[in-house]
């Protein structure tokens, strides 16, 4: 909920190319690509890296995506 917009949407975590994942929208509604949409998103991505100590970012269009590693 971003104010008084309200959206319903799922997110979907897939197998992709070369062993890895995909984190996008669920092909379910018509969510607008909103800040809170895209955070939903990122946030889901994060916690799947923090899940496996054999995954890292590779590319991102919803802002940079942290693996919870330290430097």
């Amino acid at each position: 909920k971003e104010g008084a917009f309200q959206q319903h949407f799922g997110i979907l975590v897939a197998p992709h190319e070369k062993g890895t994942l995909v984190v996008k929208l669920a092909p379910l509604g018509t969510p607008r690509p909103t800040w809170g949409v895209k955070h939903a998103i990122r946030l889901v991505a994060e916690a799947a890296l923090a899940a496996s100590d054999n995954l890292r970012p590779v590319k991102s269009t919803v802002g940079e995506v942290h693996s919870g590693e330290s430097a």
